[in-house]
């Protein structure tokens, strides 16, 4: 038999081969077995009691994470919320629990590669540091920064080497808090709430990106903010890395929906965008943004129920307008309003303060524009108001329709009323009764 005979033999036979080994291993060509991660590790304390035990108002500062016993341990779980998967998002992976969410920072790349969204983790972060770059809260190391230090990342190594995962990612246990612009705002007025909220994933309806349609995510090659506004005025950055896959892709035109990591820099929120597809729903026609439209106000001769947002307007039709954000007390200051017809005016939403329910039917408390309780001063020659983030004694009015106007006066601590200071060109705290008393515009949309 020749070479060529004796090669298409040992063909033939292999051929009749085949057959029974596939099936006498049919089982083995099943997809492999999943490596599905597990650990016995559990949290024992909440990001929010973390956050809160190494917060600072300091823009910059690291604290090293220490156990309350010496052979203890400090461990933080939750799942994943945003990492690294396009790009936007640089270097920190976002873990969030039932009561907050954490930035954890880490000098590698790919991270999504391992920590996915919805993937339950744990984290044993004794010995790491705790603290803020920038104004943005995190978990990392220690690194100079002038005088002092910042939190910086830490290897990546040693990030691998303290977390641990458990089961499949499940992404429909993400916690997505629905809010609004004004209300990120009013978070943006204390430590507390910005403890709470930076790091979370957010969502906000009814929003447009300025530019939309026209500007892409990003400038080329340059990390580019952006500007998300909705029809009240209120506006939050929006930052995207030139190195984001979607960076050269034009942002969505008209309103929609936007979920972001809700992140802070300097002195300010700003969100970060996971991907272009968490902006979704927009109606793609540019007409569609809303602008900061003057809200309209009718002059209110019944009491108005809690929840109405109004505002003050002095005889001579001059609008109230509230402390500033940076200021716990002041001046009820005026200026001037438009007028739009009888018995209404427009003002700006600065001026807009609201009524909420008071200890009993027979009274209200007052919040400003950003969610304060307004309460007056004890001292009749001050003619200034005390702002409080939680209602207290001096919080509460009596509100009465009156000749002339309203009454709101302060029933729980000194009795002083509400008027016009002419003298003071300010809205004041008084007890007399020659003063003229403030006129009552209700918001024409509630």
């Amino acid at each position: 038999m020749n070479l060529k005979h004796i090669r298409a033999s040992v063909a033939l036979a292999a051929a009749a081969l085949i057959p029974a080994l596939l099936s006498s291993c049919d089982g083995d060509l099943d997809r492999p077995p999943l490596d599905i991660p597990s650990t016995t590790m559990e949290a024992n304390t909440t990001i929010l009691d973390f956050k809160k035990s190494y917060w600072q108002s300091d823009r910059n500062y690291a604290l090293m994470v220490t156990p309350p016993t010496t052979s203890g341990r400090v461990i933080l779980g939750g799942r994943v919320i945003a990492s690294d998967s396009t790009g936007n998002i640089y270097k920190t992976v976002y873990l969030q629990d039932a009561t907050s969410a954490v930035a954890i920072a880490v000098d590698t790349t790919k991270l999504y590669l391992r920590f996915k969204e919805g993937e339950e983790m744990f984290i044993d972060v004794t010995g790491l540091y705790a603290g803020k770059y920038n104004g943005l809260f995190q978990i990392g190391l220690r690194e100079a920064y002038g005088s002092g230090y910042e939190t910086s990342q830490m290897p990546g190594s040693m990030f691998y080497d303290k977390t641990h995962l458990n089961g499949l990612p499940r992404p429909e246990e993400i916690d997505t808090i629905a809010t609004t612009l004004a209300r990120i705002k009013e978070w943006g007025r204390n430590q507390d709430s910005i403890a709470r909220y930076v790091g979370q994933l957010v969502r906000l309806d009814n929003v447009a990106f300025e530019g939309g349609g026209s500007l892409t995510w990003s400038d080329f090659g340059t990390s580019s903010n952006r500007s998300l506004i909705d029809g009240r005025g209120n506006s939050i950055t929006v930052r995207n890395s030139a190195y984001a896959t979607f960076a050269q892709m034009t942002m969505p035109a008209g309103t929609g929906s936007v979920v972001a990591i809700l992140s802070y820099y300097g002195t300010d929120w700003q969100l970060l965008m996971r991907s272009q597809t968490d902006a979704f729903g927009f109606s793609g026609d540019p007409a569609d943004i809303p602008g900061a439209k003057p809200a309209v106000y009718t002059l209110s001769s019944t009491m108005p129920a809690p929840g109405t947002r109004f505002i003050m307007v002095n005889p001579d039709g001059k609008v109230a307008i509230p402390i500033s954000a940076s200021y716990s007390y002041g001046y009820l200051y005026v200026e001037d309003p438009v007028a739009t017809g009888t018995n209404t005016v427009t003002a700006k939403e600065t001026c807009e303060m609201t009524f909420v329910k008071g200890n009993s039917d027979a009274t209200r408390a007052i919040t400003d524009s950003y969610g304060r309780y307004v309460a007056m001063d004890d001292v009749d020659a001050h003619r200034s108001f005390q702002l409080y983030d939680n209602p207290v004694d001096g919080c509460y009015w009596k509100v009465e329709p009156a000749a002339g106007g309203w009454t709101l006066t302060n029933t729980l601590r000194s009795g002083f009323v509400v008027r016009w200071a002419d003298q003071y060109s300010n809205f004041a705290p008084s007890t007399t009764a020659s003063q003229p008393l403030p006129l009552i515009y209700v918001r024409a949309d509630n």
